[in-house]
């Protein structure tokens, strides 16, 4: 590879030219905090960049990539932001990772599917600019379906959640998943997302929560109900 990095640590690769690699251009294997930004990754025989698992913090961002027969990006089961980048004439964008953000790139006459999500993967996609109007004399009006909704945040000096802290024996903490939280909130209570149970094995197969998380939850909701509801 052009430029492979195998150990852990950072890295950070800018305003490099890369070009005619018979090969994957850019290989991150290991490491953490890795930035690749403003590169050039131009006629090349396989991904572009490809970002392989166990690796956190990764930044893509202002990339121009083209003429790839492979991916132009690559990320493989970590947590990435992709952003900014112009890819052109390549297999697109290929994500087999939870937690990625694909955020403004502009895609142009990609030779499949300019974003591929495989079924596991959990991704953010917003405001890219797709464009296959070259090839096949179409245009693509990208439209919203739903609005989104604005973050959840219940000041955390509140006299709920300095309770539920109390009767817990856990500290609050901001977490990356949706709830009801907000429109609760919109009617002017105070609300907190609390139970027992673990994201991380959450809304997929086998999902479950252990027994002894049970009572101690129960406990809290019994002493939260005193002192509320009697």
């Amino acid at each position: 590879y052009p430029i492979a990095k195998l150990d852990q640590g950072t890295l950070t690769l800018e305003n490099n030219i890369i070009a005619h690699s018979d090969s994957t251009a850019v290989y991150i294997y290991d490491g953490d905090n890795i930035n690749i930004q403003d590169n050039i990754i131009i006629n090349h025989t396989d991904e572009g960049i490809y970002i392989h698992s166990g690796i956190t913090n990764i930044s893509v961002k202002s990339n121009i990539i083209e003429d790839s027969t492979g991916k132009a990006i690559l990320v493989n089961q970590t947590y990435t932001l992709i952003e900014d980048n112009n890819i052109t004439i390549t297999d697109g964008i290929m994500l087999q990772s939870t937690d990625s953000f694909v955020y403004n790139n502009k895609i142009e006459n990609s030779a499949s599917s300019a974003i591929t999500i495989f079924d596991y993967a959990d991704p953010y996609i917003a405001k890219n600019t797709i464009s296959i109007s070259a090839q096949h004399g179409i245009d693509i009006d990208m439209r919203r379906l739903v609005e989104p909704v604005p973050a959840f945040e219940q000041a955390v000096d509140s006299e709920l959640v300095v309770a539920c802290e109390h009767v817990s024996g856990h500290q609050a903490d901001a977490v990356n998943f949706a709830t009801e939280a907000p429109f609760l909130q919109s009617l002017g209570l105070e609300t907190i997302v609390m139970g027992p149970g673990s994201i991380d094995v959450a809304h997929q197969p086998n999902e479950y929560m252990s027994l002894d998380q049970i009572q101690p939850a129960v406990a809290s909701l019994r002493e939260l109900i005193r002192r509320y509801c009697l």
